[in-house]
């Protein structure tokens, strides 16, 4: 997880917000929306959503958060 992770940490960063939910899509499947992992990794997917202009599908996954674990989320 933690390469793919990177490399999406990398995209998002350069702004390749497509690539950024294709490596972020099979850590999806892997992390549900109530774990640690799974929050942290809906927050990167909200973040590619945003910026690509696609506001409903970020507010979707955000709302998805409410179900993490992690409080500090």
């Amino acid at each position: 997880m933690a390469d793919a992770l990177e490399q999406a940490r990398a995209a998002l960063d350069c702004g390749d917000y497509g690539r950024c939910q294709q490596l972020l899509a099979p850590l999806l499947d892997l992390h549900g929306a109530s774990t640690p992992e799974g929050g942290e990794l809906r927050l990167l997917l909200a973040t590619a959503q945003m910026g690509q202009g696609d506001t409903a599908a970020a507010a979707a996954t955000c709302r998805s958060l409410r179900a993490c674990s992690d409080a500090n989320l």
